[in-house]
Formats: C-alpha cells, structure tokens, sequence
C-alpha cells in the first residue's frame, strides 16, 4: 500500500492516516481501519484522490465539469450549475448543488467477468459506466434530488490530497450560491477547478515544481477560458505531459 503498512489480519494499518475524518461519519474517526475495516467490499485509492469529470455532450455541446473527490470513507461528487432543476426526457429533475456522498458500494474502477474459455478479464463496464449508474440513484430522501441526470464520458484522474475541496465546497456550494452562477465569468468549470486548487497534487520529481506548473495551467484555464470541453482537453493535455516528465505517487 506504499504510504502506510497494513496488517490484513486486524484489518488496520500500523499508522494513522492523513485524513482527519467527519464527526458526522464516526467510521472515518479511526485513524487506524482502511474502508471502515472492510477491505474486501471496499477499496481506498490513496485515502485522497480527485478526478475531473466531463460531460462532452452536456449544455449544447459545450461540455458540463463535475468532480469527485475522496474522502469520508467514500466518493464524493461535486456538481454546480445554473439551477438545480434540469430536464430529462421531457421532465424535469432537479440536481444536488455542491458536494454529495456517493453510496458507499461505488469503486472508482471497471467491472470485469472471467472468461473460462480464455482464462482472462473481460471488461463488461468501464469507471465511468459505474460511476454514471451512482450518480443517477444517489439522491437525497427529502427533496428526491439525484446527483447528475446527464452522462459523463471523459474523465481524468489525480492523484494527491484533496480533503480540502470537500471542506471547501460543503462550504461554499449550497442551493444558494446559484445565483452566482455566470456562464462566462463563473461555470460548472470555473467552480470545479476552484474546488480542485483548493487540494495538493502529488508528484514524485521535483514536487513543488511540478505542482506549481499544474496550479498554474488549472489557474490559466480558469481565467481565460469559459468552455468546459476546451478546459478539459488543455487540463488533460497538461496533466499527462506533467505526469510524464515528473510521475505521479
């Protein structure tokens, strides 16, 4: 597991983890267990991670930016958009502003079967085939709000320590804040990449200088662009070459 040893027996690791966890989640608390003590049913990628999550065909086909960021034991999305109702097939559904907690039974990762007659994995769904199934059955008792009723099918995945998003858009995204929204000074992209500054990229060369040059081209992005599918290619773009020439933990 790299960062921390881990005794399978016990089903902890040998020292704490990083993540501080939520009071209102007491199986975060144990600086100790890995998955809530259930490593067979549930995984941890590096306790922190963030991917950028893109709908191409979102918004006219101008692209719709979400995010998930890990915490608490579990995914978590983050959607922001010009109201909180959009239309599905002819009705209306209303979307969960800010950050919510994905069902703890969604892994960042694709299915497969084994074929006995090849003895291989076959892929049955991709990452974000299972992620688009969360996202549509998460909602919230009350209101009957889902996370996102369109489909994601571009993603890209960072590796780092982003708490501080989560901390930051339970803060600053609520029902309330869409009245800020702009489509050209303040999108889904601009508040998804404002979340993401707010968490710490990993690197293995040269750290401080390879985060400094992602922050720098996030920022750039953030401050002279306004269409979420260019955004998404430049990031991606850039954070491939970053992760070539520095690596990633």
């Amino acid at each position: 597991l790299n960062a921390r040893s881990y005794d399978p027996v016990t089903a902890v690791f040998t020292a704490q983890d990083t993540y501080r966890g939520e009071t209102g989640d007491p199986s975060t608390l144990n600086y100790y267990a890995y998955c809530g003590g259930d490593p067979i049913n549930a995984t941890d990628p590096s306790g922190h991670d963030a991917v950028w999550l893109q709908d191409i065909n979102g918004v006219y086909g101008f692209g719709h930016t979400g995010a998930l960021f890990y915490g608490g034991g579990a995914w978590q999305h983050f959607y922001y958009g010009s109201s909180a109702t959009t239309k599905v097939g002819g009705k209306k559904k209303k979307q969960i502003i800010g950050i919510k907690k994905l069902k703890s039974s969604f892994h960042w990762r694709a299915s497969y079967i084994f074929d006995p007659a090849t003895r291989e994995l076959i892929k049955t769904t991709s990452a974000l085939s299972n992620l688009n199934k969360a996202v549509h059955s998460t909602k919230n008792r009350k209101s009957g709000e889902v996370i996102y009723k369109g489909n994601y099918d571009g993603h890209v995945y960072f590796k780092g320590n982003f708490t501080r998003s989560i901390a930051a858009a339970k803060k600053k995204y609520t029902k309330k804040s869409v009245k800020k929204y702009d489509l050209l000074a303040h999108n889904c992209m601009h508040a998804t990449i404002d979340m993401l500054l707010k968490g710490t990229f990993s690197f293995k060369k040269k750290a401080s200088t390879a985060r400094k040059k992602m922050r720098k081209v996030l920022r750039d992005t953030r401050n002279n662009n306004h269409v979420p599918n260019y955004a998404y290619t430049r990031v991606s773009l850039e954070y491939a070459r970053l992760k070539k020439k520095y690596g990633t933990k």
